[in-house]
Order: structure tokens, then C-alpha cells, then sequence
């Protein structure tokens, strides 16, 4: 976890207030947290690829964020992948 504000505007006591708050909760409700948040993260992704690339297939917007977040390598595989799996 990080100790540190991940905005400039958190006061160093608002921060430790909401660390501890995660931290107790049960492991459950954290992962669904994270969940949730990876999800939205994901979602403003693909929202900015589509801004830069009106018109993309749905495939490719999946390839071009693969890129972005796991690198070009990975992504070159996932396609390669996907066009033996459909042979």
C-alpha cells in the first residue's frame, strides 16, 4: 500500500484517516474496492483511446491498451494468439 497522498491536496492526516479506514476492512470488501477501482481506471483508458482513435474496433482498442499497460510485446502476442485461435 502506499504511505504516500496520491494527490497533492491530502493533507497528511486526511491520508493516514483513509489508509486506516482500508485497512480495516475485511478482505473481501478491499478486493471488490480494488476491483472497482481497476475497473474504472481501465474504462478512462479505453475512453482516451477512443478520443485519439475515433473509430477503433473493439479488438483493437483491447490490443492498443494491452500496449500501453503491459507493453507492445504483450500485446503482439495477444494478437498472435488470437489469430491462431481462430484458424
Amino acid at each position: 500500500m502506499i504511505d504516500q497522498p496520491y494527490t497533492l491536496d491530502t493533507s497528511p492526516e486526511a491520508h493516514a484517516a483513509e489508509l486506516a479506514a482500508i485497512r480495516r476492512l475485511p478482505p473481501a470488501k478491499r478486493f471488490a474496492r480494488a476491483r472497482f477501482l481497476s475497473d474504472q481506471v481501465r474504462q478512462m483508458a479505453f475512453a482516451a483511446i477512443r478520443r485519439q482513435q475515433p473509430g477503433i474496433s473493439d479488438e483493437q482498442l483491447r490490443l492498443k491498451f494491452i500496449a500501453i499497460a503491459y507493453g507492445p510485446q504483450v500485446a503482439a502476442d495477444v494478437e498472435r494468439w488470437r489469430n491462431e485461435l481462430r484458424r
